[in-house]
């Protein structure tokens, strides 16, 4: 049964378990500010998807950007689990476990580790951004 995202703001019901309209819903919620619309979404969509990385992904943004960090946290490290050679999840696994004040630079180190070229997710032991890094 399609979840309707009326409240949404006028998106059309999506389906939760087509992972893909799914995902992409959640991205599009991220974008429009709506992000506590989209969660039921997202749960109805990883219930018949557990194993999708990006549902999960998407889920940690969601919650990210709405600031409530152990969630966003969990979601990530479940799309790591899944994902582990992911540099974008990794990344923003390191990043919200950084803001919710855990440990989080050897999830840096193993996001940089995915792709080095890319200095977001470069940081130092020190807790500093790495600079003049390839």
């Amino acid at each position: 049964m399609p979840v309707s995202a009326a409240t949404a703001r006028g998106w059309p019901a999506v389906n939760p378990k087509d992972a893909d309209a799914s995902y992409n819903a959640g991205l599009a919620a991220l974008n429009a500010g709506t992000e506590m619309a989209a969660l039921p979404l997202l749960d109805a969509a990883r219930a018949f998807h557990p194993r999708d990385p990006r549902l999960w992904q998407v889920t940690g943004l969601l919650y990210r950007s709405l600031e409530d960090l152990a969630p966003a946290v969990a979601a990530f490290e479940k799309a790591a689990t899944l994902a582990p050679g992911d540099a974008l999840i990794a990344h923003g696994y390191a990043r919200a476990a950084l803001e919710a004040g855990l440990p989080a630079v050897y999830l840096f180190e193993r996001a940089h580790r995915l792709a080095p070229r890319d200095g977001r997710s470069c940081w130092s032991r020190r807790g500093e951004q790495c600079r003049g890094r390839p």
